[in-house]
């Protein structure tokens, strides 16, 4: 009987030049525990590598950003429940607070509210807001809202809620071989807990999640490092994922960011193998959480002419033409003393990691392409305690009085207005090894 081909784990450094073995085409089985020889460094060479930080930051840029949501009447009558036109009713709201979430910073990013600036429109009047009341943080890590709290007494056709900040973006460096040695930890550090456990559209428990991951590596995931088995176990989930069910993003009426692509009328997911971006994401993250390492999602935006190479559909072509946003969905998973890696479930499905045999490097995963022109805005899909906009779309609202939106009668939608302000500094840095701390 012929054996199982099974696959071979290299090293980085040497994953390029070693030969792996054969492996059923449908995807690669498991990765296995041994590695190729690595030469050594000279004394010199290798001190200086050492005393380098493993993620480096480089190039900053500023940027100013301008980020509006708004939640739209449309202007012409619309089906009801039972077929009939009717005219959308304007609304009023005896109280309504909505919240929009920021990161004050990532890996690639940093956020300054220094000059913070922020005003509310109803039917175009503008009123300026106190930015001491907009900002709030969520905590101690680098999650924060911009929030908008107010009445709106008179009937209105519009509410849009205007949020002006600045930005540093950087490109990314990683040294993925020093990564790839860092070894798993006696115990992951204490804020990382939340990352490892169930949320919002991220179960580490679901079973066939938790077996393609457990199953993932050939002697279990504790048998390489961490970043090895992040590697293998999502190259696993690439090769049962046969097939995307849509683009990222929905689109508003009006040409704005409505929401986030959801699969409808089929269940998505590893048992399936398939879905949409969002839910290729929620999966990877809920299997790398199965084999015990802190995952998480930053929901980001970006222009949607820089994703051409992912697959799209009307809503997404519509926005390209327009000049429009998508959201992407920059996946991190964390490393004591280095910091998040990200990676980019999309971009490595496109570079073929579904059916890798070996784990080397690959464009998506610690080397994400136009990281720096992704906007991060939260790690869940909408702020907690707030309900969802009319789609999950990071943003939300909490309506009091009696008052309710009517999805089929308005809709919802994200602007984003951006300015260069040239070069940032220092040139050089280290990334963040952990976030935000008291």
């Amino acid at each position: 009987m012929r054996r199982p081909a099974t696959l071979i784990l290299l090293t980085l450094c040497a994953a390029q030049a070693a030969a792996a073995a054969p492996i059923p085409s449908e995807s690669p089985s498991r990765v296995s525990a041994q590695s190729a020889p690595r030469g050594k460094a000279k004394p010199q060479e290798s001190k200086q590598a050492e005393s380098r930080p493993v993620i480096l930051r480089r190039d900053p840029k500023i940027v100013d950003v301008e980020l509006e949501v708004a939640l739209t009447l449309f202007d012409s009558p619309v089906l009801d429940s039972n077929g009939v036109n009717v005219v959308p009713e304007r609304f009023r709201f005896p109280s309504i607070e909505v919240a929009v979430p920021v990161l004050t910073r990532t890996s690639w990013f940093d956020t300054d509210f220094a000059p913070l600036a922020a005003s509310v429109f109803i039917d175009g009047r503008e009123s300026k807001l106190e930015p001491g009341k907009v900002f709030s943080k969520t905590g101690a890590g680098v999650e924060a809202l911009l929030r908008f709290q107010g009445t709106v007494d008179q009937p209105a056709t519009s509410l849009r809620f205007v949020g002006r900040y600045s930005t540093q973006r950087w490109k990314l460096e990683i040294d993925r071989e020093r990564a790839a040695q860092a070894t798993w930890p006696r115990e992951w550090p204490q804020w990382t807990q939340r990352y490892l456990g169930k949320e919002l559209g991220i179960d580490p428990a679901d079973p066939v999640t938790k077996d393609v991951a457990e199953r993932a590596i050939d002697g279990g995931a504790r048998s390489v490092t961490p970043y090895i088995a992040a590697q293998g176990v999502i190259q696993r989930v690439l090769g049962r994922w046969r097939a995307m069910t849509g683009a990222a993003s929905e689109l508003a009426p009006d040409g704005s960011l409505r929401g986030m692509r959801f699969t409808t009328g089929e269940s998505p997911g590893l048992a399936a193998g398939r879905g949409t971006p969002v839910e290729l994401a929620t999966t990877c993250v809920s299997a790398l959480r199965a084999i015990g390492i802190p995952s998480r999602i930053v929901y980001g935006i970006t222009d949607a002419n820089l994703r051409k190479r992912d697959r799209g559909d009307d809503d997404e072509r519509r926005s390209r033409a327009r000049g429009g946003l998508t959201f992407r969905y920059i996946c991190e998973f964390y490393l004591p003393e280095i910091g998040w890696v990200p990676f980019d479930p999309i971009e490595m499905r496109g570079a073929g990691a579904g059916s890798r045999t070996s784990i080397g490097p690959i464009k998506g995963f610690a080397d994400v392409t136009d990281l720096e022109a992704v906007l991060p805005l939260a790690v869940v899909p909408v702020p907690v305690g707030f309900d969802r906009a009319d789609r999950y779309a990071v943003w939300g609202w909490k309506i009091a009085g009696g008052s309710v939106i009517d999805s089929d009668q308005s809709y919802s939608g994200i602007k984003l207005r951006e300015t260069g302000r040239g070069n940032g500094k220092p040139p050089v840095a280290p990334a963040p090894t952990q976030d935000e701390t008291p």
